[in-house]
């Protein structure tokens, strides 16, 4: 892939996410001109991160598991993104 070219990222959010972590990721990530999908692994597109604040999310994870990303990014503290349920949604396994 040449370095020119838009890069996917996928930013997979669940309850209890750090919201400015999750941010801060994205908005960054935009304005280096990638494409990033932001994901709820919950059954609800809104995730309530740490400190109460609502996030609504692009898409459920398992629609966003479809597609291939060049990138997956885990917003610190988002241990919700890392239980069993979560990645075989995702068809990914454990740590």
């Amino acid at each position: 892939m040449a370095a020119s070219a838009i890069k996917t990222v996928l930013v997979p959010l669940g309850n209890g996410t750090e919201e400015m972590e999750a941010v801060t990721i994205i908005d960054v990530m935009r304005r280096a001109g990638a494409t990033v999908t932001v994901a709820s692994v919950e059954s609800d597109l809104t995730v309530k991160c740490s400190r109460d604040v609502k996030i609504v999310a692009d898409e459920l994870i398992s629609r966003a598991a479809e597609r291939q990303f060049d990138l997956i990014v885990l917003p610190v503290r988002s241990e919700a993104c890392m239980h069993e349920p979560c990645l075989s949604r995702a068809g990914r396994h454990g740590p």
